[in-house]
């Protein structure tokens, strides 16, 4: 009763839109980091709010297949000791 429903709809909109520019910039660059040439906060940033997204709200933050490019770079930085020794279960 305390949630308003416009607003939470609104923040998942918010929310989708950063991931899906996340992931066209990720398009873009390929394999290669989100600015640069080595790995940075960015990327960290990216895969970690990729990640709880798909942990927390898959069906409506980040279905199956919505973000291929994210996806791919959470797999790749997943992969890292830093990551892996560090997942949500």
């Amino acid at each position: 009763g305390l949630v308003w429903d416009d607003w939470y709809r609104h923040c998942e909109d918010q929310a989708r839109g950063a991931l899906a520019l996340l992931d066209a910039r990720q398009a873009e660059r390929g394999e290669r980091p989100l600015l640069g040439e080595r790995m940075s906060q960015v990327d960290i940033s990216a895969v970690v709010a990729y990640d709880f997204a798909r942990l927390t709200l898959p069906d409506t933050l980040a279905p199956d297949g919505a973000f291929p490019h994210l996806a791919a770079a959470s797999q790749r930085a997943n992969t890292l000791p830093a990551f892996a020794q560090t997942q949500w279960t």
